[in-house]
């Protein structure tokens, strides 16, 4: 859904359904390590419109995502490397952040945490 900016159009997406979308992405025949984000507004980046906007993200569906790429044993095999990218750890700007804040207090480092604990018990 792209919504009316003073300079121009943003592009305005449901977290749940970009999650979705990211998850359904078919495999590649080359390494392509996964990427999760916990949340994402480049607004601030983008002062004539075309922004991307990530609405309604929670802790709760930020650890689902990862969660997901984390069980994915497929994808790790195809990798060189276990890795898996978190965008970003400070983005304020952007709204995306791992850093506690007034909102989600540390939710979405909790989730984090919680995640890679599961899977190193494993």
């Amino acid at each position: 859904m792209a919504s009316p900016h003073p300079f121009g159009t943003n592009h305005v997406f449901s977290y749940p359904e970009a999650v979705a979308a990211m998850l359904a992405r078919p495999p590649v025949n080359y390494p392509r390590f996964p990427c999760v984000v916990p949340s994402w507004d480049n607004t601030a980046r983008r002062r004539n419109g075309g922004a991307t906007i990530l609405h309604g993200s929670t802790p709760q569906g930020y650890a689902h995502w990862l969660n997901s790429v984390l069980r994915d044993k497929a994808t790790f095999n195809r990798l060189p490397e276990p890795i898996v990218f978190i965008n970003a750890w400070n983005e304020w700007a952007e709204g995306n952040h791992l850093e506690p804040d007034l909102h989600w207090g540390h939710a979405y480092l909790d989730a984090t945490a919680h995640s890679i604990a599961e899977m190193v018990d494993k």
